[in-house]
Order: C-alpha cells, then structure tokens, then sequence
C-alpha cells in the first residue's frame, strides 16, 4: 500500500466509555506517544490509521523500536513504509525490534523482531514422536461439521481473551490449539512406519561380533 501515517495518532483521541452507547467492556484506548523520522501522510496512510483505529492494532514503529527509522529509500527520497503492528497488549511479548541498515539485495530496510514464547505446545495426546497430522480432503466434510459442534467452544476461548490479558492471550491461543488438534486427531493423525531393514553389504554386518541380537537392535 505504500502507506505513509506521518505523525497522526493510531488510537482515538480523547476516548471515553460513553455509557448510553458503549458496551461495558469497552477498552478506552490510551494515548500512547510514537516518534518518526518521516513526516508525511497520505491517503493510505490514513487508511492505516483507520484500520488500527477500529481494530486496537498500534504501529510499534517509534514506539517499540525507539527512532522511527525510514524503512524505504530510492532516488526519489526515503520514506516510512514497512510496519509492525499489533495489540497494546502484546507488546510485552516483544523482546527486540530494531530496524537494521540498508543492504544491497533491496531498497527496503529489513525489520528485526524477537518475540519472547512463554507457552510450549503439549504433546500429551501424541504416543510418540512418530504421529504427525495429514490432511485427507475425503474427511474435509467431516472435519467441517466436527469444527460446526465446537463452535461454542472457540467463542467461549476467543471472549476470554478478548476480555483479559496477556496471560489470558497466551493461555487462550493454547486453549484453542488444544481443541482444534482433538477435532482433527480422530480422522488426520497418523504414524510413520519406524522399522529399518538391515543392510548386509555394511562392514560390521559381516564381522565375526555381529550376530542375531546386533541384527535385532538395529531394525
């Protein structure tokens, strides 16, 4: 989109829950101060703007990555134009973001981002390390109806964390992945077929310590 904001603010100035009209969790947004090296803005820009408005997203821009550095440079001049965006919320989980030097291989300057993951996925319904999900399109329908009855159980997840913090989130986003690997287990997972046939040509087949317990072990 080649969306330059400029200086404009990301979240609604001066707002308020208004009680006649709001829902009552209604987060007011908070102003949150962003520093640029680019000064300018245009209509896409502003559609930008627009788009973190209505969905709580914030440029991490000038804010997370302190100058606010130009991202794009050509003949023409340099520009702000590469984002990253994402929740108030979530900015705790950002561990380094930095924009580093241009290189030859673009005009566009890379942006460095270290996420910090305080959750591992558990592998409790997993027998090894040998099971792996496959998609089978021929079970596509019955997946389809499977993910329909645990419909309210994804929105029950998905307010939650709406509704909390980053804590929530994490513990949310594992809730969810949880559920969605019990519908797809039944008819997707799988197992790999683990045994080996012993080749004979190899050198310690052939010596004299190599018998039938060596051939077991192997295979």
């Amino acid at each position: 989109m080649n969306a330059r904001v400029g200086e404009k603010p990301d979240y609604i100035i001066c707002d308020k829950n208004i009680n006649a009209i709001d829902p009552s969790d209604y987060n007011v947004d908070s102003p949150l101060p962003r520093v640029t090296q680019d000064k300018v803005h245009n209509s896409h820009g502003q559609q930008l703007i627009d788009l973190c408005k209505s969905t709580e997203m914030r440029i991490c821009n000038g804010r997370l990555e302190v100058s606010g550095s130009v991202t794009y440079c050509n003949a023409n001049g340099s520009s702000l134009i590469d984002y990253l965006l994402m929740s108030e919320h979530d900015f705790s989980l950002v561990k380094v973001f930095d924009t580093p030097e241009f290189n030859i291989f673009s005009d566009h300057a890379p942006l460095n981002v270290t996420l910090c993951a305080g959750h591992l996925m558990p592998h409790e319904n997993i027998d090894d390390d040998n099971s792996f999900i496959r998609w089978d399109n021929t079970k596509k329908e019955q997946f389809k109806r499977n993910i329909i009855l645990n419909l309210p159980r994804f929105n029950d997840i998905c307010f939650a964390m709406e509704r909390g913090n980053t804590c929530s989130v994490n513990d949310g986003i594992v809730k969810f992945t949880e559920l969605l690997y019990k519908i797809s287990e039944p008819l997707f997972l799988r197992k790999r077929k683990t045994s080996r046939s012993v080749n004979n040509n190899l050198p310690f087949n052939k010596a004299e310590w190599f018998n039938a317990e060596c051939t077991k072990d192997i295979q």
